[in-house]
């Protein structure tokens, strides 16, 4: 469904990465029970194929030398970015969230929101369209720094999560 979306939605010049997001909902919506497992598989296949091959050629085109001409600013921005994109809006909301039973709660969600594939595209798109070359360099930071954040956080996280919502 995916590569059908994002192959009609390029016919018509529009945003492929809209489309597949708005298949996914779709197919949400529709499917349900051991249709979803089956399709799920296949999914999960394909994003592990897909994610690890895009991070592999993220890895090539990594902009070493712009990253150090940021100095220090580029490492605030990267942390900045990091805790204030989604914690405060998760601590603030966490009451109208239904799912959320608290602080912990709302903080472990706030937390665990990688940027990171649809970052490096647009990042990508936006260089090219407009030739600012810094656009690459600021998005691809912050993306390493997410990786590599929350690669660290994910286990130690998960598990104080656990063994404090028992």
């Amino acid at each position: 469904m995916s590569f059908v979306a994002l192959g009609g939605v390029k016919l018509i010049g529009s945003d492929g990465i809209l489309a597949v997001f708005m298949a996914g909902v779709g197919f949400d919506l529709v499917v349900k029970g051991s249709e979803r497992s089956e399709e799920e598989n296949v999914q999960d296949a394909l994003d592990l194929m897909t994610t690890t091959t895009m991070f592999a050629l993220f890895g090539l085109a990594l902009p070493w030398q712009d990253w150090l001409s940021l100095g220090w600013q580029g490492l605030l921005l990267v942390i900045a970015i990091l805790l204030l994109r989604r914690l405060p809006v998760f601590l603030l909301l966490n009451r109208f969230i239904p799912h959320t039973k608290g602080y912990l709660d709302a903080l472990f969600m706030g937390w665990f929101g990688p940027i990171g594939v649809a970052a490096i595209f647009y990042a990508n798109l936006a260089a090219h369209k407009t030739g600012l070359q810094e656009v690459w360099s600021v998005v691809s930071l912050v993306v390493l720094g997410s990786v590599i954040i929350h690669g660290i956080s994910a286990v130690p996280l998960s598990i104080f999560y656990q063994e404090n919502t028992k």
